[in-house]
């Protein structure tokens, strides 16, 4: 069964964020996910390895993420906000499949039912100097 690439990246930002706790998946965790998603074991499987991906490009994500966060450190952000970010950032920078527009908008989506009314926002801003930075450093090496 397919997921949609909604619902997916969800299950990619439970697990990202479950990651910050506790680095194992216990197979109690994994029939957690393929009942309340209503997913099979191998779109969690699936979701486990993007998680890796992103894992392997953390510090590269989190250093951009601070670049771009004025008056907030990197500890002072939320952890929802945070992998929210990391997902999203990773999707615009390593993930050519999905559009970055699309990134954003799912990101915006994913901080408005995981977290606070205002993470949205917080979200949206963080996301849109990034990907202002990613387009202004292309045009630049480009010339």
């Amino acid at each position: 069964m397919s997921l949609p690439q909604a619902k997916f990246r969800e299950l990619v930002f439970l697990l990202l964020y479950r990651h910050q706790f506790v680095d194992t998946a216990e197979v109690e965790e994994i029939n957690f996910y393929m009942s309340t998603l209503k997913t099979t074991k191998q779109n969690v499987n699936r979701a486990k390895s993007y998680v890796s991906l992103i894992r392997e490009k953390q510090l590269k994500l989190d250093e951009s993420i601070g670049e771009v966060s004025v008056g907030y450190d990197l500890d002072r952000i939320q952890s929802i906000e945070l992998n929210i970010l990391r997902l999203a950032l990773y999707e615009i920078l390593f993930d050519d499949t999905i559009p970055e527009k699309v990134s954003i908008s799912e990101a915006i989506r994913l901080a408005k039912k995981f977290s606070c009314k205002d993470a949205g926002r917080f979200v949206n801003g963080i996301l849109d100097q990034l990907y202002k930075n990613k387009s202004e450093t292309v045009y630049t090496d480009a010339i």
